[in-house]
């Protein structure tokens, strides 16, 4: 996946102690589709059309549980569930991920627009990500008293810089798996865990129209 070899993930989990016992996340991803216009006029294209195996938790849905997968590993537990339109095509829903010590939900649409971020909660504070997908600003907010109000604590933006486009680190990264004759490496672990878990939501989620 492409936000795997972008530096801010490896920033984010750098900065995971720092907010204490992680006890939950929740990483989110709603995007309203440009061909949904055209789907609701009845033009049916291939991003909505089920008949190809297409479905949201796969096309967009995935960056929330990859990145999910490649921070905390892979869940003892997953729970789904998911809206779907009138040609059975899935287009939004939630996959909660079981943790033992946290619970992390992935959110995902492509009929929808979100603009919340998305957070890693720990008992010392939190990590704010503004776009799961291609992070272009990560906050860090600790607790200072025993009780904070919502907008109190500390509050530190991480030094990131990001590009245009984070798939060149993606690309700069394949390269190298080639010419290094790569086959074994983590993020192919990565990638089998979360195909895993879209199987598995789309094996069992509970529909709604």
């Amino acid at each position: 996946m492409r936000p795997d070899f972008d530096p801010a993930f490896d920033m984010i989990k750098n900065a995971l102690p720092r907010i204490g016992k992680i006890r939950r996340a929740s990483f989110e991803f709603c995007q309203y589709s440009s061909r949904y216009d055209r789907f609701k006029d009845g033009i049916i294209e291939n991003a909505f059309n089920p008949a190809l195996g297409n479905a949201a938790v796969s096309d967009i849905g995935v960056y929330c549980i990859h990145s999910l997968v490649r921070l905390f590993g892979t869940p003892k537990n997953i729970h789904s569930m998911s809206s779907s339109l009138e040609n059975n095509f899935e287009c939004s829903g939630i996959v909660l991920m079981e943790y033992p010590d946290m619970i992390a939900e992935a959110i995902y649409s492509k009929v929808t627009v979100s603009y919340r971020p998305s957070v890693i909660q720990g008992e010392n504070g939190s990590i704010l990500i503004d776009y799961i997908s291609h992070p272009t600003q990560i906050e860090l907010r600790l607790r200072e008293g025993s009780r904070d109000p919502i907008n109190g604590g500390i509050k530190e933006i991480l030094p990131y810089s990001p590009v245009n486009n984070n798939m060149i680190y993606e690309i700069k990264n394949f390269l190298s798996l080639v010419e290094n004759n790569g086959i074994e490496h983590e993020y192919l672990q990565y990638s089998l865990d979360t195909i895993r878990i879209i199987d598995h939501v789309l094996a069992s989620h509970t529909s709604v129209h």
